[in-house]
C-alpha cells in the first residue's frame, strides 16, 4: 500500500513525522517531503504550502511521483458550526470550494460541485471516532477558499451559501486534484478557531495543539489500515 499524506504547514505534519519516525527525503517545487516504510505501507508525507493553488500544484506533483493508493488530507480548520469546539475533529463527508460558484463547478470541468471521500476509508474513520469521547469526532462538510476567514460577516455569508461544518484554505483543492486523478482520499481537520473576529488570536493560541490532535488521529488511522 502506498499512502500520501498532505498538509499545508509544517506544524500540521510535524506530529506525524515524529510519530512515524519519517525522514526528510526530498523537495517538491520548494516544499519538503518525508518518507517512512512501515509494515506493508510506503508512507509519503508532503507539506504543500498555504492556499488552494499551492495545495493543488504540490498535490498533483506528489500524485504523479508517488502514485498513492490513498491520499490523506490533514490539518486544522476554522469552525462554521455552533456545536464545534476548539479541538474537535472533523472527518470530511463532503468538500467544496466556497469561492467558486457551484454552477461553474458543475457545468465546467471536472463537472463536480462537491468531492466525496473514499467510502471504505471514511467508514473506518467514523469507527475510530466512536472510540473517542462523545462529540469529539464528527463527520461534516468542509469548504475551502483562498482566504483565512477572520471576519464574522464573511463567515455568515459562507454559512448561508454552503452550510459547512468548517472552513480551510486547501482541502477542497486537494480533493479536487485527487478526483481528477482518480485517487481515493479522506480528509481529517481539527478545529483551531471559530472563523470570526477572534480567529487570529485563537489561531495563535491553538494552532499547535489542534494540529497535533489531527496528527495523532491521522497516525492512529494509518496504523489501523496498514
Amino acid at each position: 500500500m502506498k499512502l500520501l499524506v498532505v498538509a499545508a504547514m509544517y506544524t500540521e505534519i510535524e506530529g506525524l513525522i515524529l510519530r512515524l519516525g519519517a525522514e526528510k527525503s526530498g523537495n517538491l517545487n520548494g516544499m519538503d517531503w518525508y518518507f517512512r516504510k512501515m509494515n506493508h505501507a510506503a508512507i509519503h508525507l508532503v507539506q504543500c504550502g498555504v492556499g488552494k493553488v499551492n495545495a493543488a500544484a504540490i498535490s498533483q506533483h506528489a500524485i504523479i511521483l508517488f502514485q498513492p493508493d490513498l491520499l490523506i488530507i490533514t490539518g486544522i480548520a476554522g469552525s462554521m458550526h455552533g456545536n464545534n469546539r476548539i479541538g474537535d475533529i472533523i472527518i470530511a463527508r463532503e468538500l467544496a470550494h466556497h469561492d467558486v460558484s457551484r454552477g461553474q463547478m458543475k457545468h465546467c470541468f471536472p463537472y463536480q460541485s462537491a468531492f466525496f471521500p473514499d467510502e471504505k476509508a471514511f467508514r473506518e474513520l467514523q469507527t475510530m471516532g466512536q472510540e473517542y469521547e462523545a462529540g469529539k469526532v464528527k463527520s461534516g462538510k468542509i469548504v475551502s477558499g483562498e482566504r483565512f476567514i477572520k471576519d464574522s460577516e464573511k463567515k455568515r455569508k459562507i454559512q448561508e451559501a454552503h452550510r459547512p461544518d468548517c472552513v480551510d484554505m486547501e482541502s477542497a483543492a486537494i480533493a479536487h486534484t485527487a478526483f481528477i486523478n482518480h485517487v481515493p482520499f479522506v480528509c481529517i481537520r481539527t478545529i483551531c478557531d471559530h472563523a470570526n473576529d477572534d480567529s487570529l488570536e485563537d489561531f495563535s493560541s491553538f494552532e499547535k495543539e489542534s494540529a497535533d490532535l489531527s496528527s495523532r488521529f491521522t497516525f492512529e488511522f494509518i496504523i489501523r489500515i496498514t
